[in-house]
């Protein structure tokens, strides 16, 4: 089968996007005090950067 690049870049650009609590927060359905709960737990990882929790989306 072949696939073609538009359908792979994409899905190659979105695996290295970051959210910031509230952005994953917009795009989860779960809110800020449950991520962050998972964060505590060691459920989700996360990178600090300047004081900012980042969460990378493929690791989601």
């Amino acid at each position: 089968m072949i696939i073609p690049d538009n359908i792979i870049e994409p899905a190659i650009s979105l695996k290295d996007q970051y959210f910031d609590l509230k952005g994953l927060e917009a795009y989860s359905a779960l809110k800020v005090p449950t991520l962050r709960d998972y964060i505590k737990s060691g459920d989700l990882p996360c990178f600090k950067v300047k004081g900012k929790i980042l969460i990378k989306r493929s690791e989601f």
